[in-house]
């Protein structure tokens, strides 16, 4: 057939030759650009990875700061739920103890009433000797008032033919003493 000329290639404007150059070309200039461009993303990439791992952290640690407040704030209402709930027994047993002071000023009743112990049976555990000094005078005044109240005598009851109150002598006043020689004088006669 045909072969080409030397001028051929120029009419069609030398497009063999510069898809040969061209390839040629774009093949030995892409790896340097490439290489440089990948090696330059790689670095963005590394970076960003970093970054995303320092932000990751900070968010976590954000996260586990939120989750100990809620856990702090559920102990701290569960702990006065608990205090609500035993006060009226508590001061009822222990009416002169500064309850606010002793949970901020101990730390060991504080960790006891967390635990779940009651207000009472921690205070009596913790402060036993004030505990016991105040069993020790509930049961005295008792024992006391059960002496008082065994001392006090009735009126002596009056026999069935006495016919009359009979009055002590020793209890009667001195209006009634008048009253009773008054009676005498006049002729009355006054059994006592």
């Amino acid at each position: 057939m045909l072969d080409k000329t030397a001028e051929e290639p120029m009419r069609d404007g030398g497009a063999d030759q510069q898809e040969v150059s061209g390839t040629i070309l774009e093949d030995a200039a892409k790896p340097a650009i490439s290489d440089n461009a990948y090696r330059s993303q790689r670095e963005v990439d590394a970076a960003f990875k970093k970054r995303l791992a320092s932000l990751r952290e900070k968010w976590e640690m954000e996260q586990k700061e939120k989750e100990k407040e809620k856990v702090g704030e559920a102990r701290s209402l569960s702990l006065m739920r608990q205090i609500e709930m035993g006060a009226k027994e508590f001061f009822d047993t222990y009416p002169d103890v500064d309850l606010a002071a002793l949970i901020s000023g101990d730390p060991l009743f504080t960790y006891l009433l967390m635990k779940g112990k009651g207000l009472t049976e921690t205070y009596a555990f913790l402060y036993d000797n004030e505990a016991d000094g105040r069993l020790r005078r509930q049961v005295e005044l008792e024992v006391l008032s059960n002496l008082k109240a065994r001392n006090i005598r009735p009126h002596a009851l009056p026999a069935a033919n006495s016919g009359g109150n009979s009055r002590d002598i020793a209890r009667l006043s001195d209006a009634d003493i008048l009253r009773i020689d008054s009676r005498v004088k006049s002729g009355e006669r006054v059994t006592l």
